[in-house]
């Protein structure tokens, strides 16, 4: 065999090898997708706030998956403050439809008094069971009145909310977008 049937050998057998590498890479691509699609599908999405009292604080919590975060809100009725909040999660509820927004009334949590008075609004975040975020007194904060995207940056500040940047990705199969969350966020799935 001369050097240009060798040579030729060559090339044919690394066009052959890179096709190969395409398509196992097609394959994987579309594994991953497949099951980046079915994480999101098996993600619990909420979109409103839910009434809680004290019977069904403990189990929304603890029951819930250990992926999801939970913002309660303890308020009390006629506290200015209170009512904007809630505005405000109705609101953030809508866009983050990953995060299980609730409230619960201090009395009915049967927190001392001096709370109930002056405690209010609070927030408290939990993730896996676990109590990650405690800001109490949020009129100090905000004032009485305030908006959605005031609670949203306070709650970015300090880590309390995944990030909503999504990328897109086209299904092969289908052509449709679906949207994928990124790895760095707390809702990725491995």
């Amino acid at each position: 065999m001369n050097d240009e049937e060798e040579k030729k050998k060559d090339e044919d057998f690394l066009l052959e090898l890179g096709e190969l590498d395409d398509e196992f890479l097609q394959r994987y691509r579309q594994k991953r997708i497949e099951e980046m699609r079915r994480a999101l599908e098996n993600t619990p999405k909420f979109g409103d706030v839910k009434q809680l009292d004290k019977s069904s604080f403990i189990k929304e919590i603890d029951n819930e998956k250990k992926n999801v975060k939970i913002v309660v809100h303890v308020y009390e009725n006629n506290v200015e403050a209170c009512v904007s909040m809630d505005g405000c999660l109705k609101c953030l509820a809508k866009e983050y439809i990953n995060v299980k927004f609730c409230r619960i009334k201090a009395t009915e949590a049967k927190l001392s008094r001096k709370f109930s008075q002056g405690g209010v609004p609070a927030l408290l975040i939990y993730k896996g069971g676990e109590l990650i975020g405690n800001f109490i007194r949020l009129s100090d904060e905000f004032g009485e009145d305030f908006y959605a995207t005031d609670v949203e940056s306070f709650l970015h500040e300090h880590g309390m909310l995944p990030n909503l940047e999504q990328t897109c990705i086209r299904d092969t199969n289908t052509g449709e977008m679906r949207s994928v969350l990124p790895q760095d966020d707390d809702f990725y799935i491995d």
